[in-house]
């Protein structure tokens, strides 16, 4: 089962998938921004980064896109549950731009679309810390993070229209390749340390073993 967990920058997608791989140690992760990384790297250079930037064309951003489709579903054969960490949408100055345009889509076909939509001002506090950080962290929680340089709002109304367009994002890329969105709501302020990324690998957990128990009841599973 393919299961592409997204959330505007800051929302958690990270630590969830960090969490979920606690609750569910066989199953594999595939990080879309390291695929960037190292194909632009191969590309263009060691100076290269990972986000969009502006002087690399459409069109070729376009391609690039679809190797790393390629490359994800064949690093995924063979493996039962996969979880695909990628955005939904990218913000360049020209407006915001698919993450999961219709050429990268086909190709990974993902059985789920998990959307994470966070209150924005626990976004803008974890934008701030990340951009603070150094280096590499290990949190309390025992997960992982490290510093990040983010193309994204910094006020409430701009994390709120991010938001907005990554739902209306997701809708579109399960009508094209007719697959479920599952949208969970962690539009509360927190009341301890990672909570919203707690309750989110939770539902992906369920997620998936409903998809074990309809394959083990009917005999067959959607590929």
């Amino acid at each position: 089962m393919k299961i592409v967990i997204t959330g505007v920058k800051a929302s958690g997608k990270t630590t969830t998938v960090q969490f979920v791989q606690k609750m569910v140690p066989d199953v594999k992760v595939l990080v879309v921004g390291d695929y960037f990384e190292k194909l632009f790297k191969q590309i263009y250079g060691e100076k290269a980064k990972r986000e969009l930037t502006e002087e690399i064309r459409r069109e070729d951003i376009l391609e690039i896109q679809k190797k790393i489709a390629q490359q994800l579903i064949e690093d995924a054969e063979g493996t039962g549950n996969v979880l695909i960490d990628t955005n939904l949408l990218f913000i360049k100055s020209n407006g915001f731009f698919p993450g999961l345009p219709q050429g990268f889509l086909r190709i990974l076909n993902p059985d789920v679309i998990v959307v994470m939509e966070v209150n924005p001002e626990s976004i803008l506090e974890r934008r701030l810390k990340d951009e603070k950080r150094t280096g590499v962290e290990v949190t309390e929680a025992g997960t992982v993070a490290k510093h990040r340089i983010r193309h994204a709002g910094k006020t409430i109304s701009e994390v709120d229209t991010e938001q907005e367009v990554q739902r209306v994002f997701a809708l579109i890329c399960a009508s094209l390749v007719g697959c479920s969105v599952k949208i969970i709501d962690l539009r509360f302020k927190e009341t301890e340390p990672y909570e919203h990324a707690k309750i989110a690998a939770e539902e992906i957990v369920k997620i998936m073993r409903t998809q074990e128990f309809s394959t083990d009841y009917h005999g067959s599973k959607r590929t």
